[in-house]
């Protein structure tokens, strides 16, 4: 069996099989490329203190090389699972980016209707501006023609 390989988890059954530490052997199942389904015994391992620890043992359930249409069947239906895997990751990635392109895009649009606020104010304050200083103007011409009255009678009693 190739290291990286699939192993399904242990079944019950042992088959009377013990490997080399003298515990009883279980049947699991290989998933690589060239022993697809087919099973096996190993060492379950024992524990000790952080982990467990196995004797290494190892020993075809069924001596034969898979092959027939079984064989092909199931290598078919694990590139099947391999490419649906691979395209639920594909469609995951695109409603991420989906999703935060709709976030930015909410956000964008709040930060336009806050700019068109803030425009709307703007233009409301320079009006403000404007009328106030037009007032201030008018006031100023007003006082100086007041002034100049106030003078003018200031100077016509003092002559």
């Amino acid at each position: 069996m190739s290291t990286g390989s699939f192993v399904s988890a242990a079944s019950v059954e042992n088959h009377g099989v013990v490997c080399d530490c003298g515990l009883p052997s279980p049947v699991r199942r290989s998933w690589t490329r060239r022993n697809p389904d087919r099973r096996f015994h190993t060492c379950k391992g024992r524990r000790v203190e952080n982990g467990y620890i196995d004797c290494g043992f190892f020993r075809w359930y069924n001596q034969g090389d898979p092959s027939g249409w079984q064989f092909l069947a199931l290598l078919e239906a694990r590139e099947m699972m391999e490419e649906q895997r691979m395209q639920i990751a594909a469609l995951t990635n695109e409603v991420t980016t989906l999703s935060m392109n709709a976030e930015n895009d909410v956000k964008s649009k709040e930060l336009g209707n806050r700019c068109e606020a803030l425009k709307r104010d703007v233009q409301v304050l320079t009006e403000r501006c404007i009328g106030l200083q037009n007032v201030l103007i008018a006031s100023t011409v007003g006082f100086g023609a007041v002034f100049g009255v106030m003078m003018l009678m200031w100077t016509s009693n003092t002559a």
